[in-house]
């Protein structure tokens, strides 16, 4: 059976297992990005011939199903392939039998040692490709005091700082916001600044990615972390009252049949509820206020109300 090996580059010189995957290929596929890094390899000088580059994922994929049975096919890929990368796409298209990973260095791991941070339980938020939810991004900013975020072209850093800035600019001294511009290449760049204006007129080079902090005083301990404006204090958790939510004629669930609902519905974290004959949207609304991370949709025949 014919394999696809998945090559992490960037940081370090390939093991020996990687040289050999990567000499016994019969094609080699590099991204545009990846491709003047490949050539400071001393492997390129070897197997320049085999490669083909290829800027989209759909074709790196599509080019894969039309030669794999030719031959073993290398995929170069950016530090880790299974950190938000390649890897991930190519093991559920060919299932994990057909595909060996090689990893190098991941862009977080190489970030926090240029910064000289340990960040065991740093969480890792995307926005490559996706729409910037910045609600998301305050949660976790109000539950963890480092993060690491994937940019793009769109998501860039100077626009996820503005977006910050705009939602909680009373706390962006207590922000730094260091961006790491090409790592791995000749001129990668680490730069740290404050969550100020100065930040957003700044244009960054790709591929890149950020690390935001939270420094400040007075506060060691993780649970006690000052509220950003999603999380703000006073707002109301659970047990919305009767009066608090618009309905019409009686449509509402009352307040302790809503409450034993939502005990006997044990809803989780994460996941889908769809709320079928929602009259008002009392319970989808108590289920949103518990939960950030659910995502609710609240049906009603023939009632504007829960558009309003």
């Amino acid at each position: 059976m014919n394999k696809i090996f998945v090559i992490g580059i960037g940081f370090k010189p390939l093991e020996e297992k990687a040289k050999k995957s990567l000499f016994n290929s019969l094609y080699i596929i590099c991204p545009q990005v990846l491709y003047e890094l490949f050539k400071k390899y001393e492997e390129f000088a070897k197997v320049k011939e085999k490669i083909f580059v290829i800027k989209k994922i759909n074709e790196m994929i599509d080019f894969i199903k039309e030669n794999l049975e030719k031959g073993n096919i290398a995929v170069l890929a950016n530090g880790d392939p299974l950190y938000y990368g390649i890897g991930e796409s190519i093991i559920k298209v060919f299932g994990k039998d057909k595909v060996e990973i090689f990893p190098d260095l991941s862009c977080l791991q190489k970030g926090l040692a240029l910064i000289k941070k340990s960040a065991p339980n740093i969480q890792t938020l995307t926005f490559h490709g996706r729409e910037l939810d910045v609600d998301s991004l305050l949660q976790i900013l109000s539950k963890q005091r480092i993060i690491a975020i994937l940019t793009d072209s769109k998501n860039s850093p100077n626009i996820i700082a503005k977006e910050l800035l705009s939602r909680c600019k009373d706390l962006a001294k207590e922000f730094k916001f260091y961006v790491f511009e090409r790592l791995g290449f000749d001129d990668e760049r680490v730069s740290c600044f404050k969550l100020d204006e100065n930040l957003l007129t700044q244009t960054f080079k790709e591929p890149n990615f950020v690390i935001i902090e939270r420094t400040f005083k007075g506060n060691e301990d993780a649970d006690s972390l000052p509220c950003l404006e999603s999380e703000a204090e006073g707002e109301v958790l659970f047990g919305f009252e009767e009066g608090e939510i618009k309905h019409v004629r009686g449509m509402i669930t009352k307040d302790e049949v809503r409450a034993c609902v939502l005990h006997k519905l044990r809803p989780p974290r994460r996941g889908v509820v769809w709320d079928v004959g929602a009259g008002s949207g009392s319970v989808s609304l108590e289920l949103a206020s518990l939960s950030k991370d659910l995502e609710i949709y609240a049906i009603e025949k023939g009632d504007t109300t829960l558009l309003e």
